[in-house]
């Protein structure tokens, strides 16, 4: 028997012992490879989609969200008022042309990159009263600052 044979042979025998075989059940059914599902998810989410770096602070009227955004045009840019956050979305497709009659060739490529961000606000984002600007690759988003208003609820006996 060559070594590669004894290794898969031991390998088979040892996924054949029913302890083994009851761990490798555990691992790939319903909720905990659901949740091994969502952790793998989560972490090749954040390895492989940029997100957008922005600065908020606090004026004695606005809250101010800026974004760095360099490189990006205007159009590409969209701002969503969510009840009580900003998402900020960026849709970048770029189109990449060369031709060298010289070498004979030619070469197309396209790039599409989004990205976006969603910064939350402790009060309800009014979308008509909100302003936003962009210049030199800085969008800046001006929100006006609202009262919050503390309520609690009564528990009935």
């Amino acid at each position: 028997m060559s070594d590669i044979e004894k290794k898969t042979d031991n390998k088979q025998n040892h996924l054949s012992h029913p302890i083994m075989r009851q761990i490798d059940d555990f691992f790939h059914q319903g909720p905990v490879r659901s949740m091994i599902d969502s952790i793998d998810s989560f972490f090749y989410q954040a390895a492989f989609t940029p997100s957008i770096p922005v600065d908020l602070y606090e004026t004695d009227t606005h809250i101010v969200i800026k974004a760095n955004l360099p490189g990006i045009n205007r159009e590409q840019i969209t701002i969503d008022p969510l009840y009580d956050a900003i998402k900020i979305s960026v849709l970048n497709d770029d189109l990449l042309e060369e031709e060298d009659e010289t070498k004979n060739y030619y070469r197309k490529e396209r790039r599409v990159q989004r990205m976006e961000r969603v910064v939350p606000l402790p009060f309800t984002v009014e979308g008509d009263k909100t302003t936003a600007s962009y210049k030199n690759g800085i969008l800046t988003i001006k929100t006006p600052k609202q009262k919050y208003k503390k309520s609690t609820i009564q528990i009935d006996e």
